[in-house]
């Protein structure tokens, strides 16, 4: 599941109620939405290559064209950076975990590389990288695993005999 940390004062902060005073009582909810899709599209915060219109979108504000975008500066919920693009203000600080996604997934990509390119002692090969217990049981057969049904994992080969995963 992926999500972004909020302080429980949050909705209390002078920075909300200078913004709602400003632009409304949705203003804090499109704030909100911003950081979510940060989340999902600009994990590390740069809203690098995004107009004040495209932030605004993001945010799904309905208000007046570029008021919501130069609210969030003025309050300072968007930081501008010398090279040229908005951020979000210590994003990096508030939501580490969605910061360091990418790095995080990749350090775990390398762990499951390691561990399953060990030989297992006392055990025999059993087909390709995708046959640990987790798909194809041919011998040499590399071919990932397309779909899983009642337990049994299908590399998209009908010659293939098959086995349930785990077992």
């Amino acid at each position: 599941m992926r999500d972004i940390r909020i302080n429980l004062g949050l909705p209390d902060h002078p920075k909300v109620q200078k913004l709602e005073k400003k632009c409304g009582a949705g203003a804090f909810k499109c704030l909100v939405r911003l950081w979510t899709f940060c989340a999902v599209s600009k994990p590390t915060g740069k809203l690098i290559g995004m107009s004040l219109g495209d932030i605004e979108m993001a945010a799904r504000w309905e208000g007046e064209p570029g008021a919501f975008a130069a609210e969030l500066l003025d309050i300072g919920w968007l930081d501008a950076e010398d090279e040229g693009y908005l951020s979000i203000h210590d994003w990096q600080e508030h939501q580490p975990w969605v910061f360091n996604s990418k790095e995080r997934s990749e350090m775990a990509r390398k762990a499951v590389q390691a561990r399953w390119s060990k030989p297992r002692s006392g055990s025999k090969p059993r087909g390709g990288p995708n046959s640990m217990g987790l798909g194809c049981a041919v011998q040499g057969c590399d071919n990932p695993i397309e779909k899983h049904i009642d337990g049994i994992g299908y590399c998209g080969n009908p010659t293939h005999k098959h086995k349930p995963i785990g077992g």
